[in-house]
């Protein structure tokens, strides 16, 4: 273990559930080794059905036999992400005191989750007094990064216990009543590869049914989730990994539906740079949710623009596609084609109604949206990207093309 002693800290316990309260609106406990309530900034109307998940959860009794050999701080994990920390204060090397922070979610949850939360632990034996209150209660829970509600943890166990740790030194208990009966494991987390098979499979096909679908919306938090959104061993890593190889799997579902592999990996690069920003868990499943509808909406396109063209143009299409970034005219296409620039300009506009010049330009301009929408790079450099002579050029084009300049545009979809 990395900590060491430290000087002793003015902040009080009480001062610092004060600040979690103001920074994140987080609920701090301090209860005896028996884990009844000493003191609490959780509201009295909610403080009885929160605080009855963790006595029947008998994670009292698992700190109290975790307490026997270590004192670090300790996470323990249920069912949709919620999740507990635990600080242990001891006295002469018995346990004294837990400080309990949490619960909080890492992902958004609805109340159709939470009715189905309570119903697979009632299902355990757990009984709870008012169901509705404490619904009602969950849904009010943060929904926060691993990484900073650990950060809260390691600040708490300063203030408690006047030490320095590190996040290697946390241990993050993975195990819950739920999950350790496969035959009792929730219905949504069991089939979360059924549901992401599905979204994918729907993405290659361009259905944008999908996105009426009620049963595949309430799946697919968690077709885009870990397994099991407790199983972290590298704070606030896992749910960004988790975007990260969803996105590649949006990528590769595209691919196979008809999409050029340079268009999806370019897609999927802008989205990943976005990833790895400082992003919260809530940004995240948000960003999550776009890649999807982006990817989706895109191979929509692709499926009615197929058959509808001759070979030639679609040719044509493709070409542009997979050289969009460079300084394209109809010059360059006739010559790759093997056809006149008469034969194919003409050709292009009786079947699609649109001059090859203006296709070329509309198609950049798509391309220069998308980046706007998914990175943070300039409005220049963006220009410079797709081999427009100017970025006054490049934004006179959007705005025709768009409706608002390359700025106005960026600041509505944030």
């Amino acid at each position: 273990m990395k900590g060491k002693r430290g000087a002793g800290m003015a902040m009080t316990t009480k001062d610092f559930q004060e600040l979690l309260w103001a920074v994140e609106h987080l609920y701090y406990w301090q209860c005896d080794a028996n884990g009844n309530i000493l003191e609490t900034n959780a509201p009295r109307n909610i403080r009885q059905g929160i605080h009855s998940l963790f006595i029947q959860s008998d994670f009292p009794q698992k700190v109290e036999i975790y307490s026997k050999d270590a004192d670090t701080p300790y996470a323990l994990g249920m069912y949709m992400g919620l999740e507990w920390f635990v600080v242990i204060e001891k006295k002469n090397g018995n346990l004294e005191q837990m400080h309990l922070l949490g619960p909080v979610f890492f992902s958004p949850v609805d109340e159709e989750q939470l009715e189905d939360f309570l119903r697979e632990y009632e299902g355990q034996g757990m009984a709870f007094h008012s169901r509705h209150l404490l619904i009602r209660s969950l849904k009010e829970l943060p929904v926060i990064f691993q990484k900073y509600f650990t950060q809260y943890a390691l600040m708490l166990d300063f203030v408690v216990n006047h030490r320095h740790l590190s996040y290697e030194d946390v241990n993050f208990h993975v195990k819950d009543p739920v999950d350790e009966n496969k035959e009792t494991r929730p219905r949504l987390y069991r089939e979360s590869r059924i549901f992401l098979a599905e979204m994918l499979g729907r993405l290659a096909m361009g259905d944008l049914s999908v996105l009426q679908d009620k049963k595949m919306k309430q799946g697919m938090n968690y077709a885009m989730l870990p397994t099991n959104a407790a199983a972290i061993t590298k704070p606030g890593r896992t749910l960004k990994d988790a975007a990260l190889i969803f996105t590649a799997k949006c990528a590769d579902a595209a691919v196979s539906g008809g999409m050029s592999p340079e268009i999806a990996d370019a897609l999927a690069d802008s989205y990943m740079g976005q990833i790895e920003k400082d992003l919260s868990g809530v940004e995240l499943m948000r960003l999550m949710g776009r890649i999807y509808k982006d990817y989706l909406r895109r191979m929509h396109a692709i499926k009615e623009e197929a058959g509808k063209y001759s070979e030639k143009t679609q040719a044509c299409m493709d070409y542009i596609d997979l050289h969009i970034k460079e300084k394209i005219n109809v010059t360059t296409i006739a010559q790759t084609s093997g056809y006149s620039v008469y034969y194919l300009s003409r050709q292009f506009y009786r079947e699609t109604g649109e001059h090859l010049p203006a296709y070329i330009r509309r198609k950049k301009i798509e391309y220069a949206a998308m980046l706007l929408r998914t990175t943070d790079l300039e409005v220049a450099q963006i220009a410079e990207d797709l081999s427009f002579c100017s970025a006054s050029h490049f934004s006179d084009c959007f705005h025709k093309t768009m409706g608002c300049s390359p700025s106005a545009y960026r600041a509505r979809i944030e």
